[in-house]
């Protein structure tokens, strides 16, 4: 496998933004995804590998993880699963998974990022957007009522009396249930007491 030929290819504009990119050849099935999968063993640094498809991009995911037997994150950069055309907006599970992920590359948590070629062509938010908009809450941490409210709002999340779908919140006194769209489990935090629960939202309605 170390004999694999793989050219580096680095010009001058990629020297100066400091992006490296990697061209494999020779190589059929699943080797390329085990080519992948080795390099990433050697060069701890983040990458991006565009699939030409939805398909391909499923296959060279199951692929690689097979191949990467590490702690090393894998994520898949999810399609909005409209046309251009379309006058419906995209599903919110959808438009969070993106904005997770997009958040995680920004700590620099993600070492490879998949995605087909049309993502490509849809336009993010500028990186100060999810700046500016991303809210961290911390166990005994301090945290102002309105500021995540607001927060909330913005975000898209509907405020309703009881918490029962993804995207829901709720207020009740010093306490916030929410549910987000990436979790299993809606949320439950306690601003007197600055603690986060998980809790079951069908046990609590029925009880």
């Amino acid at each position: 496998m170390n004999k694999i030929t793989k050219q580096l290819l680095i010009n001058a504009n990629e020297r100066e933004s400091g992006v490296t990119i990697a061209k494999y050849g020779q190589l059929y099935g699943s080797s390329l995804s085990l080519a992948i999968a080795e390099d990433m063993l050697f060069k701890k640094e983040p990458r991006l590998l565009i699939c030409p498809d939805s398909l391909s991009t499923e296959s060279m995911t199951e692929e690689i993880k097979f191949f990467n037997q590490t702690n090393q994150e894998i994520e898949v950069f999810p399609d909005l699963e409209i046309l251009p055309y379309d006058l419906s907006s995209p599903r919110r599970d959808v438009l969070s998974k993106r904005s997770e992920i997009i958040y995680k590359l920004m700590k620099g948590e993600i070492d490879l990022l998949i995605i087909n070629a049309s993502n490509c062509l849809w336009k993010l938010p500028p990186r100060k957007f999810f700046d500016s908009e991303s809210l961290e809450i911390k166990v005994r941490e301090k945290l102002s009522m309105d500021k995540l409210k607001k927060s909330l709002k913005r975000n898209g999340f509907d405020r309703v009396s009881v918490v029962k779908d993804q995207g829901e919140y709720a207020v009740r006194g010093s306490i916030i249930d929410l549910y987000s769209p990436n979790e299993i489990n809606p949320i439950r935090i306690d601003i007197e007491t600055i603690l986060l629960t998980l809790f079951d939202c069908l046990i609590r309605i029925h009880s």
